[in-house]
């Protein structure tokens, strides 16, 4: 198991998994979709991703690149 990107979460994630599966289901539909993508814009949304983990928005109001 590996540490979530989410400290205040506290929980683990599985492997391959970007966000612990709680944190996860907070993601609204289309970020997941989009982030399910296997594309040239992947790594970047990963990174729209975790920026926005680690500056503390609310997980429910995070957008990635469509």
């Amino acid at each position: 198991m590996n540490q979530t990107p989410r400290p205040a979460c506290g929980a683990t994630r599985r492997r391959r998994q970007y966000l612990c599966t709680s944190c996860w289901d907070q993601l609204r539909v289309w970020v997941k979709n989009a982030l399910k993508k296997d594309d040239d814009l992947a790594s970047e949304r990963l990174r729209e991703l975790y920026g926005q983990v680690h500056d503390h928005r609310p997980l429910n109001e995070i957008e990635v690149t469509p």
